[in-house]
This record gives structure tokens, C-alpha cells and sequence, in this order.
């Protein structure tokens, strides 16, 4: 008895306790005046782009035709190839 009392809480006490973090959520993430947008454009584009706009993303091709002329400095966070954090790979 006491089992199926407990679990008969359970079954509206947690849908409801998920429900009200999620609207506090959403009322504190509207008041901030720095709050994350909820709808917007979060392609890759327009998350890597400088303070102009403009986009950093560069094509493959475009990344070999820099790296053959020596016009581009790869770096790499050292989990491949056991190279150290922080090892510039450049020709």
C-alpha cells in the first residue's frame, strides 16, 4: 500500500517538477539582458564568423591550396599522432 502511494506521487510529482525548472528556465533566460536565443541561425557559418560577420569557414580545397602555398599555419590539440598540446604543424 504504501508502495503504490508512493508511486502514485511519483507519476505527477515529476512531470510537474520538470515542467516548472523548464519555465523557470525559460523566464530567467528572458529577463537576462544577455539570454541565449531560442530561435536563430545556428548553422556552422554563422557560429565561426568574425566580429564583422563575415564567415571563417573555408572549403577543403581551399584549406590544400593554402597549405601548398605555405600561406596557412595548421595547428593541432595533440590527441593524433601522439604530438604534444599545442604542436603547430606547418610546411
Amino acid at each position: 500500500m504504501i508502495f503504490q502511494e508512493r508511486f502514485k506521487k511519483l507519476l505527477w510529482q515529476l512531470p510537474s517538477l520538470i515542467i516548472v525548472a523548464g519555465l523557470i528556465a525559460l523566464l530567467s533566460n528572458h529577463l537576462r539582458s544577455d539570454g541565449i536565443a531560442l530561435v536563430g541561425d545556428w548553422s556552422v557559418d554563422a557560429r565561426f564568423a568574425d566580429a564583422a560577420g563575415d564567415s571563417l569557414v573555408i572549403s577543403l580545397e581551399q584549406a590544400v591550396q593554402e597549405f601548398k602555398q605555405d600561406t596557412v599555419l595548421f595547428w593541432t590539440h595533440g590527441r593524433k599522432r601522439n604530438m604534444p598540446r599545442g604542436t603547430f604543424v606547418a610546411r
